[in-house]
This record gives structure tokens, sequence and C-alpha cells, in this order.
């Protein structure tokens, strides 16, 4: 499979909306603000993770304070329109699964923690989940900030084939169904090292376009107490040059080179098994958080819970 590089991401990023013009952050602005005045929303969330590109390659470092005052000025409307409503509005962030990752996009998400811009942050890939992703760097940014970290749950994994194509309705598909062991697996990961909640993308979709029913797994990875006693399978994740731009690509299992056990097995290094903190699968989170006594975005539960893109936000 071909990777995506410099002059690839190039052409892929050409015919995206640059968001250095004024007029295409303005566009944005306008449609968050008429969302937000006649529906009876809770808050806004702008998914920078379809299609990650928002401005020219090469440009994203110089433009990092552009897409900070989009944010700011963003922050803005919804404060004004609360107030007018009488109620918080809150505006929720979904952005690559590492804080580098959004970093190269032209996204500061850690200024925008710092200065209290946002109030969810939803670190996640591209439809395919990354099943050995750790959002300790996450947990660590917002720590003792009003800011809650809410990982994504994808709609799919990626398959161990591609076809020389990159498009997933193929035979055979590109990317495959989660299993509800491996969902619960990558919820316990989350909850472990530090989820303030969990947000699903696409889990509407997923009988039409998968041919599975992930709803069973809803009751489990809301609740972390009850994860601790369900079954769970952990997944290396394959590579996946998707968005190179954004997102960590090269994967491979960690084996100590040289040396054989009894046998002629070869030592392991811990690849295929999970980190020892997922072990225990207690499913909690040993993290110290400050909680608003007025969260802008409502909840379903004060400090646990699973977010739709489609409950309770509107989303661009």
């Amino acid at each position: 499979m071909p990777t995506a590089g410099p002059p690839r991401l190039a052409k892929i990023l050409a015919p995206l909306q640059d968001f250095a013009r004024p007029e295409v952050r303005q566009l944005r602005l306008e449609l968050m603000s008429e969302s937000c005045q006649r529906y009876e929303v809770n808050g806004f969330l702008y998914d920078f993770m379809r299609v990650p590109g928002y401005f020219k390659f090469g440009e994203e470092e110089k433009n990092l304070p552009v897409m900070t005052e989009f944010i700011r000025q963003s922050r803005r409307v919804l404060d004004r329109i609360g107030e007018h409503k009488g109620r918080n509005l809150g505006l929720g962030v979904r952005v690559p699964n590492t804080i580098d990752g959004a970093r190269s996009l032209g996204l500061d998400v850690s200024s925008w923690v710092e200065k209290d811009l946002v109030d969810i942050v939803i670190p996640s890939t591209f439809f395919m989940s990354d099943l050995e992703e750790n959002i300790t760097e996450w947990a660590t940014l917002t720590r003792d900030t009003p800011v809650q970290v809410h990982p994504a749950l994808e709609e799919g994994c990626r398959a161990g084939h591609t076809g020389g194509v990159w498009r997933v309705f193929y035979d055979p598909p590109v990317m495959l169904p989660l299993t509800l062991d491996m969902i619960r697996a990558l919820a316990a990961r989350h909850w472990r090292y530090g989820a303030d909640g969990l947000y699903v993308f696409n889990w509407f979709g997923t009988g039409a376009a998968l041919n599975y029913d992930n709803r069973p797994a809803l009751d489990d990875i809301a609740d972390p107490m009850r994860l601790q006693h369900r079954n769970k399978r952990y997944v290396v994740t394959r590579t996946d040059h998707s968005f190179p731009n954004c997102l960590p690509h090269p994967r491979q299992i960690p084996v100590r080179r040289g040396g054989r056990r009894p046998g002629g097995g070869i030592p392991s290094q811990g690849g295929l098994s999970p980190p020892a903190s997922d072990q225990s699968d207690r499913g909690g989170s040993s993290r110290g958080t400050t909680q608003r006594a007025g969260p802008r975005l409502h909840q379903p539960d004060a400090t646990r819970g699973v977010q739709s893109g489609i409950d309770g936000l509107a989303e661009l």
C-alpha cells in the first residue's frame, strides 16, 4: 500500500478549504451561531477529524495562532448565546489522538486547554480504532483544569489486507468490525488512563456498513465498575497510513531479537499483552480531576458517561 508522504499529502490537502482565509472561518462561526440560536442544544462540536486538513501543506505551524483565535471567537459566540438563553453552552473538539498530531494540523489544543476555551477534548482516529491507544498525555494536559477528555471509540478496526485500495467498501474490506470484547478492552484502557467520559463515532451505522450491532456494549463501557467484570480482548493495531500528517502510523509488535526459549519460542517483550495498567482490568481512573461546579456541557452523569456526536450537540 502506498504511503501518504509529503507529495501525496500536499495533493490530498490541496482541494480542502484553507482556514487561513477569513471567509472560511467566518462561515463556520455563522453555522455554529445559527445552529445554537435556533435549536435547544447543549453545545457545539467541531469535528477536526473529518477530514483532517485545515491549511496548505507545510503552513500548519505558522497558522497555530489563527486557529486558536478561531476557537476563541467560537467560545465568545457560545457564551453570548448562552447568556441570552440563560444557560451555559459547551464547546467540544474532536482532534487527532496525540497532542503532537493535533499540532501538526494547526490545532494547538494545549493552548485551548490552558486558556479554558473548550470544555471537552475528544482524541480520535480516522474511522479505524487505535486498539493500543494511550490517552495519558491528554489526562495530564487537562489535570486540574475544568476541561474533560472523552476519547473516541470508532466504528471498526483496520484489516490486515488492503487489496491495493484505500476505501472501505471493497471485498475484501479494508476495515473490519470490532467485537464486543475488543470494545470493552479499549474502553477499559481509556478509563484506566484517565478518561472523564467516552465518545462513540458512527455507531449508528455499523449495522449497514459493517453488519454488526455494537449497542450491547454501551451499558458496559459507560460503567467502569461493571466493565471490570466483563470479558475483554486486547488487540495490537496494524500500520495505518491513512493520515500520517496527524495520526501515528508505524506499527511493530515489540519483541527482543536474538535468543530463543527452550522449544524454539521467541522471547516476547509484551507485544501481545495489555500494559500492566490494563491487566488488572479494573477499568477505573486514578486521575485526579477538578470538576466545574456547573460544567458548560451537560453530561448524562456528573463524572462518567458516553457522548455521541448526535446526542445533544450540534456538530460541524
